[in-house]
């Protein structure tokens, strides 16, 4: 009996043998023949997540695109509302910078809103770009953590604005989080004085356009491009106030200044009682009368003050009193 068992037993775990070795084989040969398709799914996992990223990213471009058309369209918006708000009160600002900040912030100055601005304020962009966001299944919010308006020239402002983005994919595919500084410049050309506006209870309308005849105004005698100049409203750069120190009534210097040349005949015609001083504007419409003269071959409302005989070529020979 002892062999006998011997030998069953042998063959019993030889049977063992043979199946567990006929198993690991199939497991190994299911992992081989499986490993492609294992890669291949991650592949397009991994395909499909970049893609998400690429797509997010091209988002979020398209509407670092579409901010800087809106500061430029909207800062040009607020200006114009700032120029109506002026004209509707009568009376100057009191800080003509922060106004127009809170114009293009949220469409109001001093809390008043504003028509013109109207769905077009930086708060109603953060909205629509936060809504078209969340069609495409993103998260957006954008937080301006500072807004700043200043002269870069006589003729120009510039638009400073410190933003934060914050993106996420709401199925967690991605997500991150940047600040970026965008600037545009704002052309004052073409906009209204607002000196004149105040200073004629706004009869007067004085857009702003930069003269043809800077280091022309006379030659010899001749001063047609002078009165050319003064005619048609033309402006020069100067050393008086700057378009935004106009919105204030501030009359004092400025590195950004600009003035004209009050056409004192168009004032009457508008019922404006005139005045015998310097037609430089911000002389004009000040409480300041410095020393001025007639000049020689101009009309006889027609004075300049001393310090602006030189800029305007009048020598010595050409002041009649």
């Amino acid at each position: 009996m002892g062999p006998f068992n011997s030998g069953s037993e042998n063959m019993a775990l030889n049977k063992r043998g043979v199946f567990f070795t006929l198993a690991a084989i199939t497991i190994v040969l299911f992992l081989i023949l499986s490993l492609p398709m294992f890669l291949t799914q991650e592949r397009s996992q991994k395909t499909a997540v970049l893609s998400r990223i690429r797509a997010m990213n091209n988002f979020v471009k398209d509407v670092e695109k579409d901010l800087d058309r809106e500061l430029k369209i909207s800062g040009f918006r607020a200006l114009l509302g700032m120029q109506e708000y002026v004209a509707s009160k009568g009376s100057f600002l009191n800080n003509s910078r922060e106004a127009l900040k809170s114009a293009l912030a949220n469409g109001t100055i001093e809390t008043e809103s504003l028509s013109i601005m109207q769905d077009s304020s930086l708060e109603d962009w953060t909205e629509k770009v936060r809504a078209m966001a969340s069609n495409v299944n993103i998260d957006l919010n954008v937080t301006v953590n500072s807004l700043d308006i200043h002269h870069t020239s006589c003729w120009a402002l510039e638009v400073d604005i410190n933003v934060t983005f914050l993106v996420a994919d709401r199925a967690d595919v991605a997500s991150w989080k940047f600040s970026k500084v965008y600037s545009v410049e704002l052309s004052i050309l073409s906009l209204e004085d607002p000196l004149y506006t105040i200073s004629t209870y706004n009869r007067v309308v004085h857009q702003i356009n930069i003269t043809p005849y800077e280091g022309s105004y006379v030659s010899g005698t001749d001063t047609t491009n002078l009165m050319e100049h003064t005619t048609k409203g033309f402006y020069a750069n100067s050393t008086g106030p700057s378009f935004l120190m106009r919105f204030e009534g501030n009359l004092s210097n400025s590195t950004f200044g600009i003035e004209s040349l009050v056409y004192v005949p168009y004032l009457e015609t508008q019922g404006i009682p005139v005045k015998q001083k310097s037609v430089v504007d911000y002389i004009y419409f000040s409480n300041e009368s410095p020393t001025f003269h007639r000049i020689n071959n101009t009309p006889e409302w027609f004075y300049l003050d001393d310090e602006h005989l030189e800029k305007y070529q009048i020598s010595d020979d050409m002041k009649l009193t």
